[in-house]
């Protein structure tokens, strides 16, 4: 009889952790830190099983205010599933000196149906701020998505979520979003959305304390090198705002946005909302407006335009801004023009790393750093090769294998220079290229 009512109230015990510890309930992927600055710092957070999502930070004050949204068609279209976006304004404060400003929340709080689930950290940004991680192409699959690419390469993303950097970039085919199947439909897209965010090894670096920025290219927009006349881009656009957690971009249309990190100004470009394939548009009249208007405002010493696609290698079969070369000419010479200093472009798309430099476009030479892929299919396995003698490409830069890349804005006593490393699935340095900020204009 004692072992019956034992077993009972074992029984009994187990059922009321389960429905209230934490495993009914739970994250299935984030908390995922974007944006964050001196005022307030934003989130995106997958969760299962819940009926509220609360936040609740740790720091005494009574003025601190807290906003969160839920992502409703995440909460629709996936069983048991929702996202949340919420925010946190760091509280104001006065010194007894008259001084104000605001208080930066260290830590908070997660509540799901009521009951704490977990603590988490924040990671701010500083003047001094100079590391940076950057990537393109991370191919993870999932489901129907495992036909194509059968094994997962993955290792790669538990590597990045050790880096110390605190802001890592996204710079396009963060998701492959698969043509007559994930494009079906919101539902299907959502499920793919949150398949690739389930992924053990990439929930580990979205989550790992770091500020992440995006910006996408066809495979996060629509089918293979597609342009702005998609006819479900709507339904795409919408997805990725959903899951990321950019800064808002004060057009209604298009992914675009800049911030700064210490001395370091970066544009996220759409190489995809605004081109028409043909040859006549890749950015936009509207965005190339914006870009250059920033360009100016900027007073960082390295200027950092992402784009999706590259800027000087024109191999044929391949998608690159010499495609629009009036459009490319014009931002170029505005450059030149203008006597905008520091000014470096970034790239993906390729399934290589590479950095070209053009010597005679501008009043001082133009590099494109390319990296490429995280986890996609390599150029071995395509039989690309290093594709003939590229005269614009440095020497030993062409990097097949997996890799991410690292910026660093370094100061010595030689003067500040920026230092571009790829590295390996296993955090070991493939190439470094130093290259003096005097021989970017100034």
């Amino acid at each position: 009889m004692r072992t019956l009512n034992f077993l009972t109230l074992s029984s009994s015990l187990f059922l009321l952790l389960y429905s209230v510890g934490g495993v009914a309930q739970k994250i299935i992927s984030g908390p995922i830190q974007g944006l964050t600055s001196d005022t307030s710092a934003v989130f995106w957070v997958l969760t299962k099983n819940t009926s509220s999502f609360n936040v609740s930070e740790t720091f005494s004050s009574p003025s601190y205010n807290i906003v969160i949204k839920e992502d409703t068609m995440c909460s629709k279209h996936l069983k048991n599933k929702k996202a949340f976006k919420y925010t946190l304004y760091f509280p104001s404060f006065k010194s007894s000196n008259g001084l104000e400003g605001k208080h930066p929340i260290n830590n908070y709080s997660v509540f799901l149906n009521g009951i704490k689930y977990n603590d988490y950290s924040i990671t701010h940004s500083s003047e001094k701020d100079s590391l940076f991680m950057f990537g393109s192409c991370a191919y993870v699959g999932k489901g129907f998505s495992r036909v194509y690419r059968p094994w997962n390469m993955t290792k790669i993303f538990k590597t990045m979520s050790r880096e110390k950097t605190k802001n890592m970039l996204w710079m396009g085919d963060n998701v492959y979003l698969i043509l007559n199947h994930d494009l079906k439909n919101t539902k299907s897209i959502y499920k793919r959305y949150v398949g690739v965010r389930k992924q053990k090894n990439m929930n580990k670096l979205l989550s790992s304390n770091k500020q992440h920025y995006s910006t996408w290219d066809d495979h996060d927009f629509g089918p293979n090198n597609t342009d702005g006349s998609y006819e479900k881009a709507g339904l795409t656009t919408a997805a990725f705002n959903n899951f990321w957690v950019n800064p808002i971009n004060e057009s209604k249309k298009g992914i675009y946005y800049c911030f700064r990190k210490g001395d370091v100004s970066f544009f996220m470009t759409d190489s995809r909302t605004f081109k028409v394939n043909g040859g006549s548009s890749l950015l936009g009249e509207e965005q190339l407006k914006w870009l250059k208007k920033e360009l100016l405002k900027s007073k960082a010493t390295l200027k950092v335009i992402i784009l999706s696609n590259q800027l000087i290698n024109s191999v044929e079969g391949h998608e690159s801004y010499y495609d629009f070369e009036a459009e490319r000419s014009e931002l170029i010479n505005f450059i030149n023009t203008k006597k905008i200093p520091g000014v470096v472009f970034f790239s993906g798309d390729r399934h290589h790393s590479e950095i070209n430099v053009e010597l005679d476009q501008n009043y001082y030479p133009i590099y494109d750093i390319t990296c490429s892929a995280l986890s996609s299919p390599r150029p071995k396995f395509r039989g690309w090769g290093a594709e003939g003698n590229i005269p614009t490409r440095l020497e030993g830069s062409f990097i097949t294998k997996h890799n991410y890349g690292l910026l660093t804005l370094k100061k010595s006593a030689a003067g500040k220079s920026m230092v571009v490393r790829f590295m390996n699935k296993k955090g070991v340095p493939l190439y470094e290229h130093e290259i003096p900020i005097t021989k970017l204009g100034y």
